[in-house]
């Protein structure tokens, strides 16, 4: 159903081509007077063919990013569900050898011999994943990488220094995976 505006306009532009043609007709004329509002409306309808298609490109590239956007979360909730796999096929082989270990030892030295393996093929997976404990005994306090449980005085030790290791801390590549948790040393009272 057409508005009447959209009556109206296609009124108008039925008259202007009807006086377009009727102008173009006129015989012994060299030079035909174009009319400027047939122009303006032949303008007018360029523009607004323009326009659609402007807005068409506009909405099929809002459509393509949000395509885009769905795939990139997908992929990266694909790939964070699965970073751990190769790890923990790594873990999975340590896991089995401790397991062997246990069953097939029938002495103390063999199953000595099985935890050492073992405690060596976890380092082996820990160290390829970046993951490296912190060193932290003897060292100056760092609260980025230690946490203070205890604090004792001392003689033996400069002040602000670790001298128990209660649990290691351990950095995963440039990150701080888990903090040390040590005693650290103060200066006597009476100094």
């Amino acid at each position: 159903m057409k508005t009447k505006n959209q009556k109206n306009n296609h009124l108008e532009k039925d008259e202007v081509e009807q006086e377009t043609n009727q102008e173009s007709r006129h015989e012994g004329e060299d030079i035909v007077d174009i009319d400027p509002m047939n122009l303006a409306l032949a303008r007018i309808q360029t523009l607004e063919t323009a326009l659609k298609d402007a807005e068409n490109d506009k909405y099929r590239a809002l459509a393509d990013a949000q395509n885009m956007k769905k795939r990139i979360a997908a992929d990266f909730e694909q790939r964070s569900k699965y970073v751990f796999k190769s790890a923990a096929l790594e873990l999975i082989a340590v896991f089995e050898n401790l397991q062997r270990a246990y069953e097939q030892s029938n002495d103390l030295a063999t199953l000595q011999k099985g935890l050492e393996l073992a405690i060596s093929g976890f380092n082996q997976v820990l160290t390829k994943e970046g993951v490296v404990k912190i060193d932290a005994l003897h060292q100056p306090f760092n609260p980025e990488l230690h946490q203070a449980l205890v604090v004792e005085e001392s003689d033996e030790f400069k002040p602000e220094t670790v001298i128990e290791v209660y649990q290691d801390g351990y950095m995963l590549k440039d990150r701080l995976l888990r903090a040390s948790m040590v005693k650290v040393s103060k200066e006597k009272e009476g100094n």
